[in-house]
């Protein structure tokens, strides 16, 4: 795995790529805003999808799934005349797998940021035993359907990095995630998924996705590159500099 520098060199943009970002569980689209200001000032353009029931956007929590979800992303997807570098954090690994085997087309380069990169059969839950379950959300559920991270959760699992202010901006924009998505194996295929070039952002101090869970995400399913930022699982508030950078890096590789 590459390491990121500390010391940013500087990298000019060539063209002007766009990034559509899908935030993980509990989050919204505005966990990427500081990111997104970042892309822009080097020519690049982004979209930040707040998925059903999250951020913004209406519905019920409980109502939503994996398909929902996925829809979401397809339906931003069809939008954009030229295929875009399609981003997703955590949980949103899952998601931006099968938007892009749905539309291939549609998708330049994969970008998974601290996020589930799941084999056929598969699912954040680790259905099929390979260890790939960083936290098993099914018994944190009091109802079976929903799940909520609380604010010592966040603080000490997901944004143990984050300064005190990023960490109480967070938790107070959290919102209540349905887990079937988090359950639910998924089946992307070589053809259609696996034709895309795929990339992978992991975080020194990620307690939640820790360097073994993705040794071996990565090694069942290897990427074109695979980078290393110190930081923790809230890689967009611990390390927001350096990966802008990171992803203006992937933007520019030909």
């Amino acid at each position: 795995m590459e390491e990121a520098k500390t010391r940013q060199e500087f990298l000019p943009s060539r063209g002007h790529e766009t990034f559509v970002f899908v935030h993980g569980a509990w989050h919204g689209a505005w966990c990427w805003e500081r990111v997104e200001a970042l892309l822009h000032a080097l020519g690049h353009k982004t979209v930040a999808i707040d998925l059903p029931a999250h951020g913004k956007a209406p519905g019920n929590i409980a109502e939503q799934d994996l398909d929902t979800y996925v829809d979401c992303v397809v339906a931003e997807l069809d939008r954009h005349s030229e295929p875009v570098i399609l981003a997703g954090h955590s949980m949103a690994g899952v998601i931006i797998s099968m938007a892009a085997e749905k539309r291939p087309e549609k998708v330049k380069k994969l970008v998974y940021i601290a996020a589930f990169l799941l084999a056929p059969g598969q699912s954040g839950h680790g259905i099929d035993g390979t260890g790939v379950k960083p936290k098993d959300l099914m018994s944190a559920s009091s109802d079976g359907v929903t799940v909520n991270c609380s604010d010592e959760m966040l603080k000490t699992r997901y944004g143990n990095r984050c300064s005190s202010v990023d960490q109480n901006f967070i938790c107070a924009n959290l919102c209540t995630e349905v887990v079937q998505p988090l359950i639910t194996p998924i089946y992307p295929s070589e053809e259609r998924w696996g034709s895309i070039r795929r990339f992978f952002i992991a975080g020194t101090d990620d307690i939640a996705f820790d360097p073994d869970t993705v040794s071996k995400m990565l090694t069942r399913l290897p990427c074109e590159e695979a980078y290393e930022i110190a930081g923790d699982h809230e890689l967009f508030a611990s390390a927001t500099v350096e990966l802008a950078y990171v992803l203006n890096r992937i933007a520019l590789k030909a």
